[in-house]
């Protein structure tokens, strides 16, 4: 069941609609306690997986199932990913470790969607995410993710943009 946005239907069922805000606001959160960092949300709008950016970037995709289904993820410039991950393990981490920074930005989408899935519970709403898969190229998380329109999210962290994208 999709959401009809005029001539184009959105693939986002209305109870997943409705808690939106809980997904974009632990996002912030989460990022901004971790880092110490101030981060906020700029702008959200409904459009495919945006592969256009400029830069490099890791992603984490994670599928989510239950009361409300889809998919998060979140697009993370490099320089963000290496700030974020020295703040989880308190610890220099080199810009070069790709296996470090996808690993550490896979647990911090889970530390995200943790506190997503118990910030839903409370409103008696059980979802299950599978484990993050995480990836180096934007081409390639939109081929997993695919064409279906979804919630793009501009988010910055002390002025520098990130992402999530939630179909």
């Amino acid at each position: 069941m999709g959401i009809n946005m005029g001539k184009k239907l959105l693939n986002l069922s209305k109870k997943l609609v409705l808690h939106l805000p809980i997904f974009m606001d632990i996002a912030v959160e989460t990022l901004s306690s971790f880092t110490s960092l101030e981060a906020k949300k700029n702008k959200h709008e409904i459009k495919e997986f945006d592969t256009s950016l400029e830069g490099d970037f890791i992603t984490a995709v994670m599928q989510f199932k239950g009361d409300i289904h889809g998919t998060f993820v979140l697009i993370v410039p490099n320089d963000i990913a290496m700030i974020t991950i020295e703040s989880l393990l308190d610890e220099k981490v080199d810009i070069n470790d790709f296996d470090t920074l996808k690993d550490g930005i896979g647990e911090f989408c889970n530390i995200i969607t943790g506190s997503i899935k118990t910030a839903l519970s409370k409103d008696n709403i059980n979802i299950t995410f599978a484990l993050p898969k995480t990836y180096m190229s934007l081409s390639t998380t939109k081929g997993v993710v695919g064409e279906e329109k979804g919630l793009w999210v501009d988010l910055e962290l002390s002025k520098m943009p990130f992402y999530i994208f939630i179909a």
